[in-house]
């Protein structure tokens, strides 16, 4: 609620879920599409499981924390842990904590953080 997204009802979010099923249909026998509590999502996987994880849930800078250290410790050596609103929308203003939470990250981890468009951001986990 308090990141804004609370005013969306369930039929938004049953889009963007369709939608980023249809971005990745061409790598549909290696995807998964998980509908957990990030925490809980995290624990089907095992450390070092995955090329790249992309997150794009709370954007309230406790939340994203959290999703970065259940996360990041999943992506395997070279992979990337990427996410969305990077300074952008909610980030920009202040209301949300995007950007904080992951340079605070990476100085931690002496990584670069990348940035594109519409606020996509990355890292790359050294090989």
């Amino acid at each position: 609620g308090a990141c804004g997204l609370d005013a969306l009802d369930a039929a938004a979010f049953w889009r963007a879920k369709e939608r980023a099923r249809w971005w990745t249909q061409s790598h549909e026998d290696r995807r998964y599409m998980v509908e957990e509590a990030s925490e809980d999502a995290a624990l089907w996987f095992g450390n070092h499981a995955l090329d790249f994880v992309f997150l794009d849930g709370n954007h309230l800078y406790e939340s994203i924390r959290q999703d970065i250290a259940w996360w990041w410790p999943k992506v395997a050596p070279g992979g990337l842990l990427m996410g969305h609103d990077y300074g952008v929308y909610g980030d920009a203003d202040g209301r949300w904590g995007v950007r904080r939470a992951v340079d605070e990250f990476a100085a931690r981890e002496g990584r670069k953080v990348s940035v594109g468009m519409d606020g996509v951001w990355w890292i790359e986990k050294a090989p």
